[in-house]
Order: C-alpha cells, then structure tokens, then sequence
C-alpha cells in the first residue's frame, strides 16, 4: 500500500471517527436531558442536595416530584438543586416544608404536566404547608397543565411571580393563606395561549387579602367563579376583562367591605350557570349589567341574601338594573338626549326615526327612548316652540310600590285639569305592556298587574301635546 493510499484511508477513518463522536456526545446529552421516569419523594434537605449530583445535566423531570419535610428528618430549606431544570412532565408537589421560605430553585422551569387530554386530573403545582414569605419567581413558567393551587401557607404576604404564565388546565385555587395582601402577579394569564383556566378559579379564606390586580389579564374561565371569605378585599375591578365562564357558578361570599360588583359586570351572562351572592354586609351594588341580564333573561338558579340594601334580594338588584336618568336638553339648533345613568352602550330612537343621540331640531312635539346594555329603556317627550313642562314635583303617587295586584296612579290638583291623558307601560327591554287613557279630571287610575312577570316596569304619562312626567315601579310576586 502506498503512501498514497494510506493518506486516503486515514482522512476517511478521521471523518468516521468524528462523526462517531458527534453521535455519541448527542446520545448522552440526550440521555442527561431527562431524568426520574418514575414518581421520587424527597423528604429532607439532604436528598434534595443530592439531586444535583445524582442528576448533574437533568432539565426535565419524567415523572411527578413530591417535596415534604419529615417531623423525623433534617427541614428542607431550600430547592437549589432544581436551579437547572426546566420541565416537569408530571406534577410538583411542595407540602409540609416549614423551613422552606422561597422556591427560588425553580426559577428556570418552563413547564409542569403533559397534555393528555383531561382537565384538573393531576395537582400540577401544589404549595401546601410551607413557610415562604412570598412567592416571587416562577417568572419564565408559561404552562401548567394540571391544577395550581397555593393553600394553608402561614407565613405568604405577596404572589409577585408567574409572570410568564399563560395556561392553567386545571383547577386555580389560593386560599387559606391568613397573611396574603397582596397578588400582582399573573400579569399576563391567560395571555396568548389557550385562553382559559379550566374547572375552577377560587379565592378563598386570604383573612387580609385587599390587591388582586395579578388577575388584570384573566379573559376566561373553563367552570366556576368562586370568591369566598375574603374580608378585606373591597374591589373586584381587577377583573374587568373577564368575559366568559362556560356554565359556571359565581359564588360570592363573606366579603365584609365589597360595597360594589364593579369588575365582574364584562361577563357574558349566558355563560353564567347560577348566582351566590351572600353575607357581604356592606355590598349594595349588584346591578352591573352581567348580574341584570342574567336576571332578566334566564330562570336560573340565583341568590342574594345577607347583603346591604340593594343586594339583598332579587327584586332589589332589579330596582336598581333600569334607572337611566333621562333629560332632553335644547342647545342651539339641537336636541340633546342626555342620561346620568345606565349601561353603555346606549340605543336612541326618536319619534323621527333618528337613531342618534343628538338631533335637529323644528317647532313640534318629539319623543325619545333610549335603552341601554341591560335591556332596560325609559322614554321622554318634548315639545319645541311652546311650553311643554308639567310640573310633576308632588304631581302624583303611585302605590303600592313593590306592587302585587292592584296599582294606583293617584294625580293631584297640580296636574290634574280638563284633559286627559295618555298612560303607557314598558317592561326594561322597552316593549309596550299597556296603554291606557286617564280622563280628565281623574283622580286614581287603577292597573291590574296580577298576571304580569315579577320585575321592574316604566310608564309615561303624557297629554295631547306630550307633556307629561315619567316614573317606574316595582311587580313582586
């Protein structure tokens, strides 16, 4: 063989030799990639030191890791040794680990659980029983697919982390945590990825808990809605993006400083299941337009009880759901339909046909119903170029109000003159129930109501020139 030769036969040996050796150095780097394909307990310091030499290269977790402190062994005080690992194809389970004050070990973890398919079948991420003073990392975590739930943790007065997050597939639950004031993170949940939480989202029994602006983000839940003996928490505006609930309860409960709903009224009421709203002694402010379309539109389950003046019944929140303040107002060439309540947005219709809240104005009578995002609806006449005032302070009563059979409309001297007038009733989607003359020099006009629906209803009472005065009451059954 020539030298020749040899030379050739070298050069294909060396090319065979590294490719060999690409091949076996990607072989253990893969093998050192994953580790525990079955479930491992570690229940002392000792053994979660030992994971970082037994496992030096290991970035994901096959299986479900469980971390409990044993009364017999040495406390776990820290979970440096995961500082590496970036997915858990199971679970992680941190329970019963008083000597644990952070979890800044598993600031790298990118992922918890797999996707089989089911919802809230595996505990995801469990914080049970530990002493962390806050939970303040997790901030590269996008996705858990399995329940979170951070509960009976002593010591916790802030959740600041999570804020990568945007899957939770399983349950979402933060409670009996007797010092947490305050949760800022969950910034972005559920962001741009499957947007829901799925099963349940509970706050329950955070003794101080008043910030929960983390949830500012939060669109959609796949199940129920559950705030339950939060004390402090006077505000729910943090979930002012919360839409959607697919069939789900919202429970509301013990609350003692909720004065208002304010925050939850973006829900789509149909995707409400039923209403819990009790012992919240200062919540007199139930009527945002999720609870009144859900009250007015479906025969579903619903209560209010132990509550403020307002919130203490059905019929008091529906009081409360149709009170557009309504006022016509002449600027210039224009007529101005102006309202000092209701929900946006507002629909105007004019007795021209215009649909605009600002219209031209000419000498003659016009009337104006505006309904707003609740179904509810009021009407006002008026007429340009002459007087068109009927003094109604004191002008009449109208009894008994909540009402069950017979209502009385009830005019004094004030208004009461040679004409009649025009009595008309609508129900809060603005639909005409009744229509009626009063004659003139009336004293009482009587209205059956017997046989109609328990709810609110408007009616106007107007002359020949639509003059008149408007009021609403109350069909109980």
């Amino acid at each position: 063989m020539n030298s020749t030769e040899n030379s050739i036969l070298k050069h294909i040996w060396n090319k065979y030799l590294i490719i060999f050796i690409i091949c076996l150095q990607f072989s253990i780097n893969m093998n050192a990639q994953s580790c525990l394909p079955n479930d491992i307990t570690l229940s002392n310091q000792t053994e979660v030191d030992t994971f970082l030499s037994a496992y030096p290269s290991c970035k994901q977790i096959k299986g479900t890791i469980t971390i409990t402190s044993l009364p017999d062994k040495n406390s776990i005080t820290n979970l440096n040794s995961f500082s590496g690992l970036i997915s858990i194809d199971g679970a992680i389970i941190i329970r019963n680990c008083p000597g644990l004050i952070n979890i800044s070990g598993l600031d790298s973890l990118i992922s918890i659980g797999i996707d089989s398919g089911q919802n809230g079948y595996i505990y995801g991420l469990n914080i049970f029983r530990c002493g962390l003073n806050s939970v303040d990392g997790l901030n590269k975590l996008k996705s858990i697919k399995g329940d979170l739930t951070i509960e009976n943790n002593n010591f916790i007065t802030d959740i600041n982390g999570f804020n990568s997050l945007v899957k939770v597939k399983g349950r979402f639950s933060i409670g009996g945590n007797p010092l947490l004031t305050n949760i800022t993170g969950f910034s972005i949940l559920p962001g741009t990825g499957e947007d829901s939480t799925s099963c349940y989202f509970q706050l329950w029994s955070n003794d101080k808990l008043s910030n929960i602006d983390g949830f500012s983000s939060l669109k959609r839940i796949e199940g129920d809605f559950l705030l339950v003996d939060n004390s402090l928490l006077n505000s729910l505006t943090a979930f002012d993006s919360l839409k959607f609930l697919n069939n789900g309860d919202i429970t509301i409960i013990g609350s003692n400083i909720l004065t208002s709903l304010d925050g939850i009224g973006n829900i789509d009421y149909s995707s409400i299941s039923s209403l819990f709203i009790e012992a919240c002694e200062k919540l007199n402010f139930c009527s945002v337009p999720s609870i009144c379309n859900f009250l007015n539109n479906t025969n579903k389950p619903n209560t209010f009880n132990i509550n403020a003046t307002g919130c203490n019944s059905k019929e008091e929140v529906l009081a409360s759901c149709c009170t557009l303040e309504l006022s016509i107002l002449e600027k210039g060439p224009y007529l101005i339909a102006q309202l000092n309540a209701g929900f946006p947005p507002f629909i105007y219709l004019w007795s021209t046909g215009e649909t605009t809240d600002i219209i031209i104005k000419n000498t003659g009578n016009y009337c104006v119903t505006v309904t707003d995002s609740n179904g509810c609806s009021n009407i006002l006449c008026q007429t340009v170029g002459t007087n068109n005032i009927i003094d109604n302070q004191d002008g009449f009563i109208i009894y008994p109000n909540p009402v069950s059979s017979l209502l009385s409309i009830e005019l004094n001297n004030k208004i009461r003159h040679e004409k009649s007038f025009k009595l008309a009733v609508y129900q809060p989607s603005g639909k005409e129930i009744y229509r009626g003359d009063i004659p003139a020099f009336a004293y009482i006009h009587n209205v059956d109501v017997s046989v109609w629906p328990a709810g609110m209803y408007y009616f106007s009472v107007t002359d020949d020139r639509c003059r008149g005065f408007n009021g609403k009451f109350i069909v109980v059954r």
